[in-house]
């Protein structure tokens, strides 16, 4: 597996085979709300719930692990925006999935499907 740059990106600028990797990611994130189609709510918040989790555990090893951190750097650095790096900011993915798991909660599924895709449509659309 190739190795993205080990520090972060300065300005907030990433190369463009980061930014279109980095956008691949957020047509790839349309499969939340279509995997939402053929499933329940309760399905949905048993996919959601324990990957909210995790991944908000991961982000406070990272903030208080630096050999973690390392490692994070070394293989996602180089897409991940400045901000992302600084103590107490969560990733984009990470907020991609605790917001799903709160779709999923608090709104029905016709508002939440929707909603979601025009999301996961809209941002890779816009420029970097």
């Amino acid at each position: 597996m190739k190795q993205l740059p080990i520090n972060p990106p300065k300005n907030n600028q990433i190369s463009m085979t980061q930014e279109l990797l980095r956008k691949s990611i957020h047509v790839f994130s349309l499969s939340i709300p279509i995997l939402y189609l053929w499933n329940t709510r309760s399905t949905m918040i048993w996919i959601f719930l324990p990957l909210t989790i995790l991944l908000l555990i991961l982000e406070f090893v990272r903030y208080y692990n630096p050999k973690f951190q390392t490692l994070i750097k070394k293989y996602f650095g180089g897409m991940m925006r400045e901000h992302e790096f600084e103590n107490g900011k969560l990733t984009g993915a990470t907020f991609v999935i605790v917001s799903a798991l709160l779709c999923v909660l608090l709104f029905p599924k016709v508002i939440m499907i929707p909603a979601l895709s025009l999301i996961h449509i809209s941002e890779p659309t816009r420029p970097y």
